[in-house]
């Protein structure tokens, strides 16, 4: 009985992980049945049932492709932010603002302008987005970085408009 529950739970999950790839299969296989009891013709299902595979294949390949871009830029991104953080942490702590300071802000700026647009070319999800959002807005809350965004605001274009279309619709 064990058995034959978790392999209906295996074929459940697979269902769901290839919920499109499934529907594919399942409209040409449709589609191909339709057109052999009109035609008769086995060569034509096999055809039809055969673009179906190739489709669902190529989609699958594109999936994987999507997932391998997020995964290098989510790793790239945090690894970014991790070099950054302790400076970061330090800044919103100090009472004065240097130089090299307000460059550390800007490099973080680069950063969640450059995850902006990669959120914006649908290569970031809304999840993970959302959470660096939460992050942006802690950030926010401090006059440092708050000093620091007027005067880098001037160069919005060069930030992938970070500053008019995440920075400034944070509340804090």
């Amino acid at each position: 009985m064990n058995v034959i529950l978790r392999t209906i739970r295996s074929v459940k999950s697979v269902c769901r992980s290839n919920k499109e790839l499934i529907q594919i299969l399942m409209l040409f296989l449709i589609l191909g049945i339709v057109l052999f009891s009109i035609t008769s013709k086995w060569e034509l299902i096999l055809s039809v049932v055969g673009v179906g595979i190739t489709l669902a294949f190529g989609v699958s390949q594109s999936k994987l492709a999507n997932d391998r871009m997020f995964k290098e830029l989510f790793t790239e991104f945090n690894k970014r932010y991790n070099n950054l953080n302790d400076d970061l942490q330090r800044i919103t702590l100090e009472g004065e603002l240097n130089h090299s300071d307000s460059l550390k802000i800007i490099d973080y700026f680069n950063l969640c302008a450059e995850e902006y647009m990669w959120f914006r070319k649908s290569r970031i999800s809304c999840e993970v987005w959302d959470s660096w959002v939460n992050g942006i807005a802690s950030y926010k809350k401090n006059d440092h970085f708050k000093e620091v965004a007027c005067s880098e605001r001037e160069f919005d274009s060069s930030y992938y408009h970070f500053f008019t279309e995440v920075w400034d619709k944070i509340s804090t």
